[in-house]
C-alpha cells in the first residue's frame, strides 16, 4: 500500500514536485515483475488498526 498523497519531493529542472509524485504513483502501482502490486490509497481514506503492529525490541 502506498499513500498516494503522503510522500513529498522537490521539483527539479524538468518536473514539478506534483509531476514527480504522480509519476511515482503511476510507476509503483503498475510494476508487475515483483509479485503483488502496490495499491494506492489517499491519506484521508487510510485506516490503521494499531493491533496489527508489533513493537520493535529496543536494544538495551
Amino acid at each position: 500500500m502506498l499513500v498516494s498523497d503522503g510522500h513529498s519531493t522537490a521539483r527539479n529542472r524538468g518536473l514539478s514536485a506534483a509531476q514527480i509524485s504522480a509519476h511515482h504513483n503511476e510507476t509503483l502501482s503498475n510494476i508487475t515483475s515483483f509479485g503483488p502490486r502496490v495499491a494506492l490509497v489517499r491519506a484521508r481514506e487510510l485506516q490503521i488498526d494499531a493491533s496489527d503492529f508489533v513493537p520493535h525490541a529496543r536494544a538495551g
